[in-house]
C-alpha cells in the first residue's frame, strides 16, 4: 500500500525510469507536476525515509546516457494528464505507450509542443 502522495510520485517516476530504459531511451527529460519528487530523487539525503526507493530509481536512472528532472504545472502536460486517465480508466496496468503512443494522443503531443515553442 502507497503511504503518501509523495511515494506515489516515486514509484511513478520508477516505472518510467525502468520504462525508458528499458526501452533502451538514450536522452531524457522527466518531467513532473510533483516538485518534491523530483528534490528527491536529484537530493536523496533530504528525503532519509525513501532511501531504499530513491536508490532503485538512481540505479534505473544510471543507465541512460543523460537525464534531467524538469518541473512543470500540472496543466501543461496534457498528454500526460490524459495517458494517466487512459490508464486509471481502462485500468492499462502495463505499458502501452510505445515509439509514437496510442493514435488518439497525437494531436494533443502535437499541441503540447506547439504551447511548448510558445513559452507555455
Amino acid at each position: 500500500m502507497v503511504a503518501s502522495q509523495l511515494e506515489a510520485e516515486l514509484l511513478s517516476f520508477l516505472w518510467a525510469a525502468e520504462s525508458l530504459s528499458t526501452l533502451r531511451h538514450k536522452n531524457v527529460v522527466f518531467e513532473s507536476s510533483s516538485y518534491l519528487a523530483g528534490e528527491a530523487v536529484l537530493n536523496p539525503d533530504n528525503f532519509p525515509m525513501f532511501h531504499g526507493l530513491i536508490d532503485v530509481i538512481r540505479e534505473k536512472l544510471s543507465r541512460l546516457q543523460l537525464w534531467s528532472i524538469a518541473y512543470v504545472h500540472s496543466g501543461a502536460n496534457q498528454c500526460a494528464e490524459a495517458i494517466a486517465r487512459s490508464v486509471t480508466r481502462d485500468q492499462r496496468y502495463a505499458s502501452y505507450v510505445g515509439k509514437d503512443g496510442p493514435s488518439w494522443l497525437l494531436p494533443m503531443i502535437h499541441a503540447d509542443a506547439v504551447r511548448a515553442d510558445n513559452g507555455y
